[in-house]
């Protein structure tokens, strides 16, 4: 009993609350359009850096782990994914947990980090506190939920005011029309062979003012996430729908106005095909609407459909060293504009497993459709994981 008491405490805080809205830097508000930047080539980057680290739906986690994946997205921009978890248990029901999340790429930039406290009953249902300090106060967040946790089930409902202070402590004059709260449900279920978890995220409307610059930026987000395994099967499915303005405030003339919707699904198997060998076949497919519309900026109206299969190979050198290798296909349709060209991508990595808990991959990825020129080498990535 004892032992499954442990595994709740560690299983219940697996996914970690973060608003949708982190900040006024999280997009650059000089162009606000980010899908310009989104073509085949980024997806395939995407599926090239993912972390092998990345655990598997309602899969216990440790009491304490850092782990990152980052990687050459372009000459400017570097794709950085991070984590950190440490976890305290106080009793069978009751455990503090700090949480980090840092996301960077081609679409926004994020850094979330919290402390939060559940208390209640190690099988049933508690209570959650979470708080993030921030050394400007006008950019802290507080937040409770409710949760029900057993051994095969979890279901957590949170609720985070975002910024509370934002209005009082700040000292540059800017200020939000109002409160900005961010709702989030998750839950898990585990029976058998088949684990699944789903998490929808919605933020308020946000209206901020900048007074020296006299700007006033709008968001809208909402997002819906579904992650599952069956025996060697993976899936995952994405739906989300962004909306960012930004006006001058003293005129309410509007600047940018963008509108994107996007949704995806991704499935794999995993196929050994000897006892050191693993072969795992996947596609990737991808929907992405947008609108933007700006005063001093080129419109941009397109709905791009991708689909990204590919194929990774886990060749176990060693009991410690494997060389988990990948080749990326990304084919696009769009309903505008000409016909996109296929984008190739090899990916050459070396994992380096120093304990069952600790792992090292650095990895370097090969653009197929310029080999012979300066541009085959498309960028490094590096990998790390410790648990403790």
């Amino acid at each position: 009993m004892k032992h499954i008491f442990s595994f709740l405490a560690l299983l219940c805080l697996a996914v970690p609350v973060r608003a949708l809205w982190t900040g006024d830097e999280q997009y650059d508000r000089a162009n606000l359009n980010t899908e310009r930047l989104v073509d085949g080539e980024y997806l395939t980057d995407l599926l090239a850096f993912r972390p092998f680290w990345e655990p598997p739906p309602m899969t216990q986690r440790p009491k304490a782990s850092f782990r990152t994946t980052e990687g050459s997205l372009t000459t400017d921009y570097l794709y950085i994914r991070r984590e950190a978890d440490f976890r305290l248990a106080v009793s069978s029901g009751t455990w503090f947990a700090y949480h980090l999340r840092q996301l960077e790429d081609l679409e926004q930039q994020s850094l979330d980090q919290f402390f939060g406290l559940r208390t209640g009953s190690a099988s049933g249902p508690g209570l959650r506190i979470m708080g993030q300090p921030t050394g400007e106060k006008q950019n802290s967040d507080i937040g409770f939920g409710l949760d029900w946790i057993s051994e095969r089930l979890r279901v957590v409902a949170m609720m985070r005011f975002v910024d509370f202070n934002f209005n009082s402590k700040n000292r540059d004059g800017n200020r939000d029309r109002q409160d900005l709260t961010n709702w989030r449900m998750e839950t898990g279920w585990k029976d058998g062979d088949f684990a699944m978890e789903a998490t929808w995220d919605f933020d308020s409307p946000v209206e901020r003012e900048f007074t020296e610059e006299d700007e006033r930026m709008g968001h809208r987000a909402w997002q819906a996430v579904w992650t599952g395994t069956y025996r060697r099967w993976n899936g995952r499915a994405l739906w989300q729908n962004h909306r960012r303005s930004l006006e001058t405030l003293s005129t309410g003339q509007r600047l940018q106005d963008f509108h994107q919707q996007s949704g995806g699904l991704r499935f794999d198997h995993t196929s050994p095909f000897n006892r050191r060998h693993r072969l795992r076949p996947g596609l990737q497919w991808e929907y992405r609407s947008a609108d933007f519309s700006g005063s001093a900026l080129p419109a941009f109206r397109e709905t791009r459909w991708f689909a990204v299969p590919f194929v990774e190979l886990d060749y176990r050198i060693t009991e410690r060293l494997t060389l988990p290798l990948g080749l990326y296909t990304a084919m696009t349709w769009q309903r505008r504009g000409r016909a996109r060209p296929v984008e190739w991508k090899l990916r050459t990595p070396l994992r380096v497993d120093f304990s069952p808990d600790i792992g090292l991959v650095l990895n370097a990825t090969w653009d197929l459709d310029d080999i012979g020129t300066t541009r085959t080498f498309d960028g490094g990535n590096a990998q790390f994981q410790g648990r403790f």
